[in-house]
C-alpha cells in the first residue's frame, strides 16, 4: 500500500485491522527507557529495574513507558510511507473542496 492519507476519524477507523504504513524499527533500549524515567520522574520498577522485572514482570523484562511509545509517533509519522494532511495535524477539519 502507498501513502495513506487520513481526512477524518471515521477514514481511520475504516481502517482498523489493516496495514497503512511501515516504518523502520526503533530500538528501545534500557538507556532510552531510564533516560525517559528520568525526564519524566517516572522510575516504576517495572520500567527501570531489570533484575526486578526479571522476576516480578509477566514479560520478564523492563517494559517502556507507554508515553515513551507515544512520543515516538512524529518519528513514525515521518517514516517514508505514512503521510497525513497537514490540517490534521493542527486540528482542523478539512475543506469540501480537498
Amino acid at each position: 500500500m502507498g501513502k495513506v492519507v487520513i481526512n477524518s476519524y471515521e477514514d481511520f477507523e475504516k481502517l482498523v485491522g489493516q496495514q497503512i504504513g511501515i516504518s523502520d524499527y526503533v530500538e528501545l533500549t534500557q538507556e532510552r527507557i531510564n533516560l525517559f524515567a528520568d525526564a519524566t520522574l517516572d522510575h516504576q520498577w517495572i520500567h527501570v529495574d531489570p533484575e526486578r522485572a526479571k522476576v516480578e514482570s509477566p514479560f520478564h523484562s523492563t517494559i517502556a513507558h507507554g508515553y515513551l511509545t507515544l512520543s515516538l509517533l512524529p518519528h513514525l509519522w515521518n517514516s517514508p510511507d505514512f503521510h497525513r494532511r497537514p490540517e490534521m495535524h493542527r486540528g482542523e477539519q478539512p475543506k469540501d473542496d480537498d
